[in-house]
């Protein structure tokens, strides 16, 4: 593999990593904003 191989390797691996971690905090805190009673909700 050359040298840019692996920059492009490297970037494709932070790339992912960041997506699959943002997916899981949006989808954690849409779960749990519906444990919250209504008049706690301050984004409403």
């Amino acid at each position: 593999m050359t040298q840019m191989g692996y920059v492009f390797l490297g970037y494709g691996v932070v790339s992912g990593v960041l997506g699959a971690y943002s997916v899981r905090v949006i989808l954690r805190g849409r779960k749990l904003s519906r444990t919250l009673p209504p008049e706690e909700r301050t984004w409403q």
